[in-house]
């Protein structure tokens, strides 16, 4: 997989995170979506996303649970993310599976079962075309 803004241990750390903050979304790649909304993001965006992350990565990498990085800006803002990748309904690329619509039964509504998303302002979604 490619990645447009990450290193291979930020990435990492950001699944990690992911998947702690929203358990069994690692699946549908809330940390792809990351790496491809930054990808475009203006450099300051892109910077304060990319300096959570290490900030966060660092902290764990000392031994500090989440549960006591729940109040620093730098976790809100990756868990904010998080949540938006796995309850927006994000699948990354090539990935059929259960998606976080379908997990929570939101997909099974009439008028959802009527839309799809369209994930091709993403980095990831455009180059895999």
């Amino acid at each position: 997989m490619r990645l447009f803004s990450l290193t291979e241990k930020q990435f990492t750390a950001l699944a990690d995170l992911c998947e702690a903050v929203v358990p069994g979304s690692r699946a549908t790649g809330p940390a792809v979506y990351v790496d491809s909304l930054v990808a475009d993001a203006p450099e300051p965006r892109r910077a304060a996303v990319v300096a959570a992350i290490e900030e966060v990565a660092a902290a764990r990498a000392g031994g500090v649970p989440y549960e006591e990085l729940a109040s620093r800006p730098a976790f809100q803002m990756l868990r904010a993310l998080a949540i938006e990748a796995y309850y927006g309904d994000f699948r990354r690329p090539g990935y059929d599976g259960p998606s976080g619509w379908d997990a929570t039964g939101f997909g099974a509504a009439p008028i959802v079962a009527m839309s799809k998303q369209d994930w091709s302002f993403l980095a990831c979604h455009r180059e895999a075309g």
